[in-house]
């Protein structure tokens, strides 16, 4: 992920974000909490997200 899509906040933490290609566009939008080995699902669509075009 590039720019301000790099990042996301969860419980006033910044984590990094990371998207799942489940499908040709389908998406997972996941945030990794390495400190509590913990992947957070922030996100989830069918269609190709709009904020990466």
């Amino acid at each position: 992920m590039k720019g301000s899509l790099r990042t996301g906040t969860f419980e006033g933490r910044t984590l990094p974000l990371w998207q799942l290609e489940v499908t040709g566009a389908a998406r997972v939008w996941y945030l990794l909490d390495v400190d509590r080995a913990t992947v957070w699902v922030v996100g989830a669509g069918t269609a190709h997200p709009k904020a990466t075009e």
